[in-house]
């Protein structure tokens, strides 16, 4: 199911013009934003691992709760419908609304490539108020909490080891792109050993960190 949507959405681009050109949908999407990657460099197995744990903990909540509305509700069907309501158990039917999950809900990777990546884009829909921008920096808060939960829950040990030659070129991409996120060299305060080990002295030293991600985008 899954390769049928990627196949589906390597159409949409070549329609659109990137495919000719030879330019993935990822690769556009990181170009908007100045990254850039190599996925013949393969990224090592500590940090992949860390990024597929990050993967699996983002929890959708900043990006329904976006333009000032709190206390929102995300509820995941079987089926892969999103339903929010908000605080007074009202449906929300705006642009923080649910959509359809495609991927697999044991599919991380691919829930990115398939349902989140399409969101940051092109939003709930055509009519939708709200930037890039704006999306993208509710999401990022998504990651921060995953962060969080990566280092003072699971005391910076990923629960499941994943190694680069076992992703196909999509996933790779994907990968490289949270790899930039979240270990970019650019920045003074490393994802390493030591660090966490700090972060947990020093929550401080944590959201220095995670400053840092926002600085990259914006």
């Amino acid at each position: 199911m899954r390769k049928l949507f990627s196949l589906l959405f390597i159409i949409f681009i070549s329609i659109s013009g990137l495919g000719a050109q030879g330019v993935s949908r990822m690769t556009y999407f990181a170009h908007l934003f100045g990254i850039s990657f190599d996925t013949d460099q393969e990224i090592p197995d500590r940090e992949l691992s860390i990024i597929y744990f990050i993967l699996d903990n983002t929890e959708e909540y900043h990006i329904h709760c976006m333009r000032g509305e709190e206390q929102n509700q995300v509820f995941v069907h079987n089926d892969g419908t999103v339903v929010v309501f908000d605080k007074n158990h009202h449906q929300v039917t705006n642009y923080n609304r649910g959509t359809i999950r495609i991927a697999r809900k044991d599919d991380p990777i691919g829930h990115f490539i398939l349902d989140t990546q399409p969101w940051l884009n092109f939003g709930v829909d055509s009519n939708d108020p709200t930037s890039i921008e704006e999306r993208l920096e509710a999401y990022l808060k998504d990651v921060q909490n995953a962060i969080f939960v990566f280092l003072f829950h699971r005391k910076g040990e990923p629960a499941k080891q994943i190694h680069y030659s076992d992703l196909d070129k999509v996933d790779k991409e994907v990968c490289h792109f949270f790899y930039q996120m979240l270990f970019n060299r650019s920045y003074k305060i490393q994802l390493t050993d030591e660090n966490i080990q700090k972060m947990h002295r020093s929550p401080n030293l944590w959201s220095k960190y995670c400053h840092q991600i926002f600085n990259l985008f914006f």
